[in-house]
């Protein structure tokens, strides 16, 4: 049973997947028209004005207030963006936009997964210092309660999947914007979309399904094998160190050894996934810049168990092989003395060598 891997999530990745001042600030990025680097110039404001439409401003110094009109604000790229903009109280506004054409500030709550318990007149009030109209909004993943005494304070709730649906149109239509501001948008749309975790979360429960159904009744069975590979990654370690010995120290006779090292697929992610669990590789720099690796044990995906070789011209990029040693199998086998093994082992790497001379 295997599944299709998700591709790298920076936000995941660094370790602040739901962190609101982060997404504020990814948030702030796009929607700012006058940042050149995203050259989505005011497709990021302009989506979040077309939610607005309708939208009622405050009552503050005894204005009126009145519906915006989000075709009569469109297009502008007067708007000043800032993040945890102090109010007077000490309190912070996580994202504010105002715009001295129109007169107007916007004041954003961006609320990912905490409750919702934030002194919206209080940002209404420091939004309204340089503005006379100003809207306050709660943004997040999904339409949200507000207490009893805010609800007059807010002007819109609005949810991510909302906004994404409107900026994602609205890019369409720019002929040249910039492809890592895309990709950046793409992760932080699949990390806070609540339509993307649905997705996943229905994906994960496939996948748990399987499993579930694959190892019911055999957990008696999954415990012996797991004792037994632990045993079996003993042999392979033990085995590989004592080759490992005797190899150094033919290679280095030869003035060939630039430097060694050993690896477990076992204790790699790329080993556990791809279902090497049972194999160890004993890797070797050569003074050419050729490298050179001996596998013990067994590798799934190959016709072989014991011992193989497979070697590469540059220890950077491991999976650019030579085609005539990839993955292929000594003669020797597990019960063969070890000085046999590495023999056969050193005259792999000699015809490696006069194959594909390097460093000459």
């Amino acid at each position: 049973m295997r599944s299709a891997h998700r591709p790298v999530n920076v936000f995941e990745l660094s370790g602040f997947p739901r962190w609101e001042t982060v997404a504020s600030r990814v948030l702030a990025y796009f929607l700012d028209p006058r940042d050149p680097r995203h050259r989505l110039g005011s497709a990021g404001v302009d989506a979040l004005l077309t939610l607005l439409n309708g939208a009622t401003t405050l009552p503050l110094s005894g204005k009126e207030p009145m519906a915006l009109t989000a075709d009569q604000l469109r297009g502008s790229r007067e708007w000043t963006v800032e993040t945890e903009s102090p109010t007077s109280e000490g309190k912070r506004i996580d994202i504010l936009l105002t715009n001295d054409e129109h007169d107007l500030a916007i004041a954003i709550e961006n609320k990912l997964d905490a409750a919702v318990n934030n002194p919206f007149e209080s940002y209404a009030r420091r939004a309204g210092r340089d503005q006379s109209n100003v809207v306050t909004v709660l943004l997040a993943p999904t339409h949200r309660t507000l207490p009893n005494h805010d609800p007059r304070w807010v002007s819109a709730q609005l949810t991510y999947d909302e906004f994404f649906a409107h900026f994602v149109r609205r890019i369409e239509d720019v002929t040249d914007p910039d492809p890592r501001s895309l990709d950046l948008l793409r992760q932080f749309i699949e990390n806070t979309s609540e339509k993307e975790q649905r997705v996943n979360a229905s994906a994960d429960a496939d996948m748990l399904e399987q499993f579930w159904a694959a190892t019911a009744g055999r957990g008696s069975g999954l415990g012996e094998f797991f004792e037994a590979l632990t045993r079996v990654n003993t042999v392979l370690r033990r085995r590989a160190k004592l080759l490992d010995t005797i190899i150094q120290g033919e290679l280095q006779a030869r003035g060939l050894l630039n430097d060694a090292w050993m690896v477990a697929g076992n204790d790699r992610a790329w080993g556990r996934s791809d279902g090497r669990v049972a194999i160890v590789y004993v890797a070797y720099e050569l003074t050419s810049g050729n490298c050179v690796e001996l596998m013990v044990g067994q590798h799934p995906a190959q016709d072989w168990t014991g011992f193989a070789i497979k070697a590469y011209p540059n220890r950077r990029k491991p999976g650019a092989m030579y085609g005539d040693f990839t993955h292929r199998p000594l003669r020797s086998r597990w019960r063969d003395p070890d000085s046999d093994i590495a023999s056969e082992f050193i005259r792999s790497v000699e015809d490696l060598e006069r194959r594909y001379p390097r460093g000459v």
